[in-house]
């Protein structure tokens, strides 16, 4: 007997999409463009299976549930969110729904849905026990599990935090909005603050919206910043000549002229008038072509920065800092000062916040702000929160004797070599992604003899340097193969690894080997997080034949991707990296 389903989705391409895969699985499909009209078939029809959205803006998808439950209470509804669309999920939740689909569309998480739901229906009807796994996680919507805030802390911490702004000040919304920073520098800080909040019309036109609305108080997170930095090497280097000179004179200049102010060192007239002459011919431009001439503070925050990416924008005339905190901890734990950025730390604590290290170095927090709890898991609660009110938050890290919190890494991630050198994987991921052909990089080496990357590569930038170089490809994963770009690659790295040998603590961590991937690293695959952060056991379950064959030795390895990947298997290339002789060592000799 033929499964019926019926699909409710008013995005045509949405529901032509939806309708194409239950088909291709062989059910009768149905399909309505508004809740009013699925609303009838529940009465009307009888249905094995609903596929509704929960935020259709006629007669919405939760109606479509409540209709169902009511008169057709044993037909399964799975409901379409958005991903991150907390509310969206927790109302239908509250009204009774077992089941969750987000978009854009994962074709295997719908398939495994479909069949949980429907295996669900025939259990129940045979009087059967549902097993726990058969009710769908939240967790599968929004990313993780729902962190509950009460608002009048967000506020309190809100105003504890907003010294600088102005009720005259403009900033953009455009982060992913589950993400806490973009609920208070979005939402909260402009009905505290009263700042005016700009959207772009999407991400292909960022840029130039940026240079239309001028904001003057700026969010970003780090992979947002490394877009932005590497199209300004971009532009540079395809100028070319003498504006190509001038950009890396006047930037010499201005990252002097930065650290030494940061340092609180005086400025020589030379250089005062250097810089001048340099943000007069080549900085300003830069930050009008960015949309940043007006910014007068900007944030990073959602994952660690490179301190040489920090330093780029600083000497580009942007007042850059940085600002450490988490969800449960109500965002602010800790932030840079005007007069007091250092870069390779986050700032001291908030007002009204405490810190307090464990003897693994891991940073436990203690605010106002704190979390109440983590939505439906009292477990999970009890173990991140001790009866003290301590939050733990995963992250290694010390305060140095001036105060400034520095983050080392994420506790399960840091680990040693064999040798026993200690090893955090971030810091060296951030050097690599600062080179313009690097888009993302993932770095391995805990409890092995050297470490080995993954390369996510820069497509614009390669492609640009492979047009130049007269290379012909077909595409992404043509171009990664190329010879050529390995070479390239691997010079970059070398850049890198020459970087690391000049720091004694660093020096054995530099990179031996490297493969690039046939295929970008992607949020819609799983592998990062909403704002860019790598989801790093899922990477290394996945590509773990490609780090395998690393470690063996190998220089090439047929690599077959996931079941829920359409990619064919593929011959990927793996290189050897130029490694520099530690400083010590070369003085030694």
């Amino acid at each position: 007997m033929t499964t019926s389903v019926l699909v409710a989705e008013d995005d045509r391409v949405a529901r032509d999409l939806l309708c194409e895969i239950l088909r291709g699985e062989g059910f009768d499909v149905e399909a309505v463009d508004d809740g009013a009209g699925a609303i009838e078939r529940a009465v009307a029809g009888r249905y094995d299976l609903v596929v509704s959205d929960v935020r259709m803006e006629r007669s919405g998808g939760l109606d479509v549930l409540k209709a169902f439950t009511e008169r057709a209470p044993t037909t399964p509804v799975i409901l379409i969110t958005a991903f991150g669309d907390v509310t969206g999920a927790i109302e239908a939740i509250q009204r009774g729904a077992y089941d969750y689909v987000s978009k854009p569309f994962n074709v295997e998480e719908l398939k495994l849905t479909v069949a949980r739901a429907l295996e669900r229906k025939r259990l129940v009807a045979e009087q059967k026990t549902v097993p726990s796994d058969a009710r769908t996680n939240l967790q599968d919507i929004v990313g993780k599990t729902p962190v509950m805030l009460e608002v009048y802390k967000l506020v309190a911490r809100v105003a504890a935090s907003m010294g600088e702004l102005k009720d005259t000040d403009v900033a953009m919304a455009y982060l992913p909005p589950g993400w806490i920073g973009q609920n208070l520098f979005g939402y909260v800080q402009p009905m505290v603050v009263g700042y005016c909040i700009c959207c772009p019309e999407s991400s292909d036109t960022m840029l130039a919206d940026m240079r239309e609305m001028g904001p003057t108080y700026f969010l970003a997170t780090p992979r947002v910043l490394e877009t932005l930095a590497k199209q300004v090497s971009l532009r540079m280097e395809e100028a070319g000549g003498f504006n190509q000179r001038l950009y890396r004179y006047c930037m010499a200049v201005a990252r002097r002229v930065s650290a030494r102010t940061l340092a609180g060192e005086a400025l020589s007239f030379g250089d005062r008038l250097v810089s001048m002459a340099s943000d007069l011919l080549m900085r300003g431009p830069l930050r009008d072509v960015l949309g940043m001439s007006k910014v007068r503070v900007a944030y990073t925050a959602g994952d660690a920065v490179d301190p040489d990416l920090l330093m780029f924008f600083r000497a580009l005339g942007i007042n850059l800092k940085q600002l450490y905190g988490s969800t449960e901890t109500g965002f602010f734990v800790a932030m840079q000062r005007d007069g007091a950025v250092k870069p390779d730390t986050v700032g001291s604590p908030v007002e009204g916040v405490e810190l307090k290290m464990t003897p693994q170095r891991e940073i436990l927090v203690r605010s106002p702000g704190l979390f109440r709890e983590y939505h439906g898991d009292a477990e999970r609660t009890a173990q991140a929160k001790n009866a003290e009110g301590w939050f733990h938050t995963g992250d290694a890290g010390y305060l140095g004797p001036d105060g400034q919190l520095r983050i080392i890494d994420r506790m399960a991630h840091v680990g040693a070599l064999k040798d026993g050198t200690p090893y955090a994987p971030r810091l060296l991921e951030n050097k690599l992604k600062f080179l313009p052909y690097v888009r993302e990089a993932v770095a391995f080496g805990d409890g092995r003899d050297t470490v080995c990357a993954l390369i996510d590569i820069e497509m614009a930038a390669t492609s640009r340097w492979a047009d130049k170089q007269s290379i012909s490809y077909t595409g992404y994963a043509d171009l990664a193969s190329r010879d050529e770009v390995y070479a390239l690659i691997a010079d970059c790295i070398a850049t890198v690894n020459a970087q690391l040998a000049s720091e004694p603590a660093l020096a054995q961590s530099q990179i031996h080997r490297f493969v690039i991937l046939n295929k970008e690293l992607s949020a819609d695959d799983g592998v990062l997080t909403r704002t860019g952060k790598l989801r790093r056991e899922v990477i290394a379950a996945r590509y773990r034949a490609l780090v395998d064959a690393m470690y063996d030795g190998r220089t090439e390895v047929r690599f077959e991707p996931g079941s829920g990947e359409e990619a064919a298997p593929t011959e990927v290339k793996i290189r050897d990296v130029k490694v520099v002789a530690p400083a010590q060592t070369r003085r030694a000799a």
